[in-house]
């Protein structure tokens, strides 16, 4: 694992207390405790409904009930009972980082399908930003083991993937997007995780240094925090944009750099500032696996936070020698 610089957080301020007391400027979130995917801001952001069946909904840990469902985009509110555990025997457990609802995203198991590697939960800022700041917690699936050593190494899984247009012109080969990639470590059944970022949707970045070891199979059923910050270019061709990742896990007061970019190309094109997307705007949390589970695998989020002010005040410094600059 790279050695990273941390930075101390006092025990008792958590999340909710920088963006309170802080003064970040929020202008989205969703705890899903409203338990539908209509949440809303003045720019009319809008979680995109999925046609995913029931592999992405709002869950919650029902006193009486245990595992159940309460709402999907394709079928609205719905009150479903799951099995207290998963096809391979692991407990199913949805238990919220805060509150008492999170968004599953069900990855069903090799072979159940030919969309059994797609998840992905779309959504769109309807206005563009030069520089936004994105938090959420997110949990490692209770029976997490990563495939794709072998002949399948190279493959990578979506964790996000974050631009500057709507999400139906985001990929036109015009537009600025950042792909965050769950890859093979070089420790057993775990992940990597990378950017890459492509300017304009066709210039792409040598993928950023990878983070061995990011989540094992020993963290399973453990909550992180990701934070992300995404500041476009001053002006085309400047190379003054960064693209960076932190992460603490739940209980720490540490936040760690993973992995990121500063000095390079995040230009707003011409064809996202005619859609009226003056820089980062839309995307979508998690999506296509190409390294298929063997088992159904189960991830859950909560506490979605989009700011254009610092979510993470005197963020911790990459170390030395990681950052790419592209030349």
């Amino acid at each position: 694992m790279i050695n990273v610089n941390t930075f101390s957080i006092l025990l008792f301020f958590s999340l909710h207390m920088v963006v309170t007391t802080a003064g970040a400027e929020v202008i989205f979130s969703d705890s899903f405790e409203s338990g539908d995917l209509l949440s809303t801001n003045a720019d009319k952001f809008e979680w995109i409904p999925s046609g995913e069946n029931d592999r992405i909904s709002i869950v919650t840990q029902d006193p009486d009930d245990g595992p159940v469902s309460i709402f999907t985009s394709w079928e609205g509110r719905k009150y479903q009972v799951f099995s207290p555990k998963l096809p391979d025997g692991t407990p199913r457990e949805y238990a919220a980082q805060d509150g008492k609802n999170s968004l599953r995203f069900k990855y069903q198991a090799t072979g159940k399908g030919d969309d059994s590697a797609f998840v992905e939960q779309e959504f769109d800022m309807k206005k563009g930003y030069p520089e936004v700041w994105i938090s959420y917690w997110i949990r490692v699936p209770m029976n997490y083991k990563r495939t794709g050593s072998g002949s399948n190494r190279n493959s990578n899984n979506k964790w996000m993937i974050f631009g500057m247009n709507s999400k139906s012109n985001l990929f036109n080969y015009k537009s600025t997007f950042v792909e965050v990639k769950d890859r093979p470590s070089t420790v057993p059944y775990s992940m990597s995780m990378q950017l890459q970022v492509s300017n304009r949707g066709t210039q792409f970045t040598p993928e950023s240094q990878p983070y061995q070891g990011f989540v094992t199979p020993t963290d399973s059923g453990r909550w992180m925090q990701v934070i992300f910050h995404f500041k476009a270019s001053s002006k085309n061709g400047a190379r003054d944009g960064l693209v960076k990742m932190y992460r603490r896990w739940k209980g720490d007061a540490n936040f760690e750099y993973i992995t990121g970019y500063e000095n390079i190309d995040c230009d707003i094109s011409n064809e996202s500032i005619a859609a009226g997307y003056n820089g980062w705007g839309a995307g979508y949390l998690m999506g296509y696996h190409n390294d298929e589970y063997a088992v159904e695998t189960e991830w859950l989020i909560d506490d979605f936070v989009i700011s254009t002010t610092p979510l993470l005040p005197n963020a911790p410094l990459p170390p030395s020698g990681i950052n790419v600059v592209v030349k």
